[in-house]
């Protein structure tokens, strides 16, 4: 489409592009799409999911009125398999301990964790892990591991 990447440039790919803060760059571009390549610490990863482009497309507008803050991809999806309800908060890329976690009625959660730096968590048939897990990682809060395991009530981890 004729554009060329610049330092600048936060995301760009498929129909995306948000610029970081003015950092010295004359004018603005910004466009929105429904993937992108965002940077995270492990490098370069392409997103795709409806979530993702409306969480852009907020942040994008939000700098066009002056926020001034780059787009930090907090990703989330799901996927109904016949009777299954996946639900993933978070990326599990540079994991190195997983928390299994059962549910009620044979849902269970699998809580990956990188250090003690909680990073994702993928749900099946369990919404409550799901959305407690989204919100602890859109706050940045990690619980330890091993209370993940042994928590009574999940949702008891978001207080405090």
């Amino acid at each position: 489409d004729g554009f060329e990447p610049q330092p600048a440039v936060l995301m760009r790919e498929g129909g995306a592009v948000a610029r970081r803060p003015d950092r010295g760059v004359r004018g603005a571009a910004h466009r929105v799409g429904g993937d992108a390549v965002v940077q995270r610490q492990a490098g370069r990863l392409r997103l795709e999911s409806v979530g993702n482009a409306i969480d852009m497309a907020e942040a994008v507008a939000a700098n066009i009125l002056g926020a001034g803050q780059p787009y930090d991809a907090k990703p989330w999806f799901w996927s109904d398999q016949f009777d299954l309800k996946l639900q993933i908060a978070g990326l599990n890329t540079g994991y190195d301990r997983v928390v299994t976690r059962p549910g009620d009625g044979g849902a269970v959660s699998f809580w990956y964790y990188r250090g003690d730096r909680l990073l994702a968590v993928d749900a099946m048939n369990d919404a409550r892990a799901y959305m407690v897990g989204k919100r602890l990682i859109e706050g940045g809060k990690s619980p330890a591991p091993q209370v993940i395991a042994t928590a009574p009530d999940l949702k008891a981890l978001l207080k405090g």
